[in-house]
């Protein structure tokens, strides 16, 4: 059999810090566990996280080849000129209709195809439909496998200064019309996937976050060093949210709480407290977690299932959140998070959390029933296994 998958991403995961990357490196080691030989196919300069410390990020050895296409140097007169003429025939003749986005190069094509001509794969993971492009016309007899970790329209009407509902339509024809080449959906949020799967007509299985570790030792929770924690890496959504708290949240709450804000979102909001411990990395998250008695998620836009929730989860710490928090998971209502949009009552829900400790103790008792009866790993790794080990089928 045929053990070895391909992963199209655009940056080097292994780097950790943020929630996508930690799914991607969950979701590579639970192949690793199956006997699956993992490949990356990965672009330089892309994004802030460089291959440039690949060999370093990688001494667990879990990807086993990493092949890289730089955008800088590897994008030559042709490819300048073949996507310069693209442009402007964009701008000409579609002027007032959006697009989904479309990341791909000419070089990377060519690539790929090399990649996939010598070397065998029982399948190619994507996980943006913004690559999509990259896989039409490519000779390839293995299985094609979109994980839908976000959706891609609605991400990218949030990103667009045309914020008019109309704009929605065209996106939303091309992220359907993209998903048709793939053989297999995934997709992380349970929301998207009963919705997408009305759209399609097509079955969607749901595969949320992959938790590697189930039995987290934790300090005694009045040991604990900070009594509320927050992780998110910088885009505009935690850029917002955390504002938000700053601004209508923080000055309710005591002001003798310990807290603790992690990523590089500390970078680009003021949180900076007496109170506040600003960390903008942290090579290991799990310190964080096991010293921590609560977690918060202020969110407003975004898609696909908040892993930092997931995580928090895990270690059986209650979650306060506003309704974006609980994005993708099964239930709104009984997962063990508190819900509300109220500044207020965020900040009332934190106090009684560390001022009651029988409440404490239910609500931490509520999340991990939740996660430990959702957040099966074996029910979905075996799901993906499947699929992995047979025939492909016409769409």
């Amino acid at each position: 059999m045929n053990n070895s998958v391909l992963l199209i991403f655009h940056s080097n995961f292994l780097h950790g810090n943020q929630g996508q990357h930690n799914r991607l490196i969950s979701l590579t080691k639970a192949l690793k566990s199956r006997g699956f030989e993992v490949d990356l196919f990965g672009f330089e300069h892309f994004s802030e996280y460089s291959f440039s410390t690949f060999e370093r990020d990688n001494s667990e050895h879990l990807i086993r080849h990493a092949f890289v296409y730089d955008m800088y140097q590897q994008a030559g007169r042709i490819d300048r000129f073949v996507q310069r003429v693209k442009n402007k025939l964009h701008r000409m003749f579609v002027r007032d209709v959006p697009h989904l986005f479309d990341w791909t190069r000419p070089g990377m094509r060519e690539m790929l195809t090399k990649i996939l001509h010598e070397n065998e794969y029982c399948a190619v993971f994507n996980f943006y439909n913004y690559l999509t492009p990259l896989l039409d016309g490519i000779p390839f007899s293995g299985k094609k496998i979109y994980f839908m970790d976000d959706c891609c329209f609605i991400q990218q009407q949030s990103w667009e200064a045309d914020k008019r509902l109309s704009t929605f339509g065209y996106l939303l024809n091309d992220d359907l019309e993209r998903m048709q080449a793939y053989d297999v959906l995934f997709n992380i949020s349970y929301d998207e996937k009963i919705w997408f799967e009305k759209l399609t007509g097509r079955k969607i299985h749901f595969f949320p976050h992959l938790i590697e570790s189930r039995h987290h030792m934790l300090k005694p929770v009045d040991e604990r060093k900070w009594d509320v924690m927050y992780i998110g890496f910088h885009n505009p959504y935690n850029t917002e949210a955390v504002q938000w708290f700053m601004d209508h949240v923080y000055p309710l709450l005591d002001k003798n709480i310990r807290m603790v804000f992690v990523g590089s979102v500390t970078d680009h909001v003021n949180c900076k407290r007496k109170n506040i411990e600003v960390i903008p990395y942290a090579e290991d998250l799990k310190e964080i977690y096991s010293n921590s008695k609560i977690s918060i998620c202020p969110m407003f836009h975004g898609t696909g299932m908040k892993i930092k929730v997931v995580e928090a989860m895990s270690y059986g710490l209650p979650v306060v959140c506003n309704e974006r928090g609980v994005d993708g998971l099964p239930d709104k209502t009984k997962n063990g998070c508190i819900v509300t949009e109220d500044p207020a009552e965020f900040a009332h829900q934190i106090n009684l959390l560390l001022t009651d400790r029988a409440y404490y103790d239910r609500q931490a008792a509520q999340i991990r029933d939740y996660f430990n009866t959702v957040f099966d790993n074996d029910r979905y790794v075996d799901l993906l296994v499947k699929e992995l080990t047979t025939k492909k089928k016409n769409i």
